[in-house]
């Protein structure tokens, strides 16, 4: 269930791209991450990730599993991805920014996942928050 204090952290979360590019959510992308989007002929891009499903502790074990069965996958899928951290307070978790991806594709990855949300990007737009299919 996503509370007012969750949706709170999720806001105030920043998300650091290849270790140095930094945005949140109603920001708009780094000029670097808008070249590299550009370079792979991709004009959306979502924030995945897979580590404390609903949001919930996990131990590091595990969110190493699920984190390492987002990489599988999206390569797999062909997908091109930069490493990505989110930070909030003294909250850490990893992600991946992926490139090319659909709102829905991302959304589909946010309900496998188990993730209450994803950030999603459209070129010259701004991040914004999308609530998953599975959150109530």
């Amino acid at each position: 269930m996503l509370t007012p204090e969750l949706l709170d952290t999720y806001n105030s979360t920043v998300f650091t791209v290849a270790g140095e590019h930094a945005f949140k959510i109603g920001e708009p992308l780094p000029q670097a991450l808008i070249e590299w989007l550009t370079e792979h002929n991709a004009t959306t891009s979502a924030i995945l990730g897979a580590e404390c499903p609903y949001s919930q502790p996990t131990t590091d074990e595990e969110n190493e599993i699920r984190h390492q069965k987002l990489i599988a996958e999206c390569t797999a899928r062909a997908l091109a991805f930069l490493p990505a951290i989110g930070t909030c307070h003294n909250w850490q978790e990893h992600h991946l920014f992926v490139a090319g991806i659909s709102e829905h594709d991302a959304v589909d990855f946010c309900n496998r996942y188990h993730q209450n949300s994803i950030v999603f990007c459209e070129a010259g737009g701004l991040a914004r928050l999308v609530v998953g299919s599975n959150v109530r």
